[in-house]
């Protein structure tokens, strides 16, 4: 099925994967915190979720990915809290609060 996923289709798919990592490039290149940040793993021996910190003075980011094929209920009280947390960029336009999709991740400024 080349001529319907191939690169050029993926370069027009505002939803693509092509089109994930290039925000997520552009977003290096914007933000201090992403390059320079301190990194801190958080959640070493979850079976499913990534998820680490990067911090930069006052500024800190979340990052959180889940990265398997079954859906995932958010680990409250294990990650920092997300209030007026700010979603910068994510896999999913539909994502839901307190679980994280197959493969879903997501990249938060704190408060």
């Amino acid at each position: 099925n080349y001529a319907a996923i191939n690169a050029e289709q993926a370069r027009r798919d505002p939803g693509s994967v092509f089109a994930h990592v290039q925000k997520l490039i552009a977003l290096r290149h914007a933000d201090e915190t992403v390059r320079e940040g301190r990194f801190a793993l958080l959640l070493p021996d979850h079976e499913q979720i990534w998820a680490f910190t990067r911090t930069r003075g006052d500024d800190r980011l979340l990052v959180v990915a889940n990265c398997s094929s079954l859906p995932c209920a958010w680990p409250v009280g294990q990650l920092p809290d997300l209030t007026d947390a700010e979603l910068l960029l994510g896999t999913h336009a539909d994502a839901r609060d307190g679980e994280l999709a197959p493969w879903e991740s997501r990249i938060l400024r704190l408060a």
